[in-house]
C-alpha cells in the first residue's frame, strides 16, 4: 500500500476529488442529492483542514495553509450555490411552462 504525505493528499483534493464535486453537482438532476453533495464536501472541507495541519512541517508549498484551504472551499462553496440556483430555477420554469391538464 502507498502511503501519501498530506501535501499530496491535499494536491489530489483539489486537482481531483474539487472538480468532481463540481462535475457532479452540475451534472445533478435531482435537487433531492444536493444534501448528499454537501455534506460529502463538508467532509472534504474537514479532512483539508486535517492535512493543512499535518502538512504545516513541509515548508512553503503555499496548499497547506488554513488561510487557502479556506479561500478554497469559499470559492467552491459560491460556484456550488451559483450551480444550485440554477437547477432550482430551471425546475421552477419547467413547472410553471407545463401545460394544465383539464378534465
Amino acid at each position: 500500500m502507498v502511503t501519501l504525505d498530506p501535501c499530496s493528499r491535499l494536491n489530489t483534493i483539489y486537482c481531483q476529488l474539487v472538480p468532481s464535486i463540481i462535475q457532479d453537482a452540475e451534472d445533478n438532476k435531482y435537487l433531492n442529492t444536493r444534501s448528499v453533495i454537501e455534506s460529502g464536501f463538508e467532509k472534504l472541507e474537514e479532512k483539508s483542514y486535517q492535512l493543512g495541519q499535518k502538512c504545516s512541517n513541509c515548508g512553503n508549498c503555499g496548499k497547506c495553509e488554513a488561510e487557502t484551504i479556506e479561500n478554497l472551499f469559499l470559492d467552491i462553496r459560491e460556484s456550488l450555490e451559483v450551480i444550485w440556483a440554477k437547477q432550482l430555477s430551471n425546475k421552477l420554469h419547467q413547472v410553471v411552462n407545463e401545460p394544465l391538464l383539464v378534465c
